[in-house]
């Protein structure tokens, strides 16, 4: 790290450097954009969390690393996913942050089983199925939104 330039502007860099490497199916598979959106809120909280401190070295590690990874997928790369996955856990524990998708997922599955039963009472499991699925559509969205308003999102 040089003296003028920050942690997460060199993480960026990294990460554009990878992106314009790596076909599109492998910067998906190294979830590259998330590992972007991960630095930010690592470092916003770094300066009061040690562990997210430390985190800034991981994150720094797995880039470094990540070009000669892409030769042993998937083998080498099931360590840099669990490496991200405990890094989110930290934030989703300490700093109640949460993934994007998220909410989506729940607010789709409270609406699917709302919506059989709807469909049962209806007689037409599939209609209720679909309006369920809706609704909980419209209910993760409101989730994200909320959660996005009050900068809650990785």
């Amino acid at each position: 790290m040089t003296p003028f330039k920050d942690w997460l502007e060199e993480t960026r860099e990294k990460i554009d450097a990878h992106k314009k490497s790596f076909s599109k199916t492998d910067a998906r598979k190294f979830k590259l954009q998330f590992m972007e959106r991960l630095a930010e809120r690592v470092e916003q909280f770094s300066s009061t969390c040690g562990e997210c401190y430390q985190d800034k070295g991981e994150i720094t590690a797995l880039l470094n690393n990540l070009e000669g990874q892409i030769h042993l997928y998937p083998m080498a790369t099931k360590d840099y996913h669990d490496k991200i996955k405990a890094i989110v856990a930290h934030l989703r524990e300490a700093h109640k942050l949460v993934a994007a998708g998220m909410f989506t997922a729940m607010g789709n599955a409270i609406g699917v089983a709302m919506g059989v039963s709807v469909g049962v009472a209806l007689d037409n499991v599939g209609a209720g199925i679909g309006i369920g699925a809706g609704i909980g559509m419209a209910i993760g969205a409101a989730w994200v939104a909320k959660a996005k308003k009050e900068g809650k999102i990785i």
